[in-house]
């Protein structure tokens, strides 16, 4: 709800409140509600050397890795959150990031050379969300 509204002119001075409380923390998230609603970048990169051609070792968003190569909590590994055989689409990982980690979906900017669909192996998984966060400067 927050994000559908955020650039809305009724919203500019709550979504600036919001805005300025997180960016007032020490740990921020990798995305603070804008009444700009800006742009979010997301690369993903896959893995050079293994037996499938298209299996992920990264997804960025905003600039933060959002993948880790061992994950074994089900609720946040890949294999567990889309156990369907094959490849598994970009978007699809991108929807179930945004749920994860509170992102605009709508925002989502996928870099150029960014796959349809990639290949996912048995341990890789998001990592925990209070473990993404950008550090405030000094």
């Amino acid at each position: 709800m927050l994000f559908a509204r955020q650039a809305e002119p009724y919203a500019q001075t709550p979504i600036a409140l919001i805005e300025a409380r997180l960016r007032d923390n020490e740990f921020q998230p990798i995305y603070l509600p804008s009444a700009d609603a800006p742009a979010i970048p997301v690369e993903v990169d896959i893995q050079p050397d293994t037996d499938a051609l298209d299996e992920i070792c990264s997804f960025k968003v905003n600039g933060v890795e959002l993948l880790i190569a061992g994950q074994v909590e089900d609720n946040l590994n890949l294999r567990k959150l889309f156990p369907e055989p094959g490849p598994v689409s970009v978007v699809s990982l991108a929807v179930k990031a945004c749920e994860i980690f509170a992102l605009p979906f709508s925002q989502l900017e996928f870099a150029p050379n960014v796959p349809q669909t990639v290949t996912l192996n048995e341990t890789s998984g998001f990592k925990r969300p209070g473990d993404v966060y950008f550090v405030k400067d000094a």
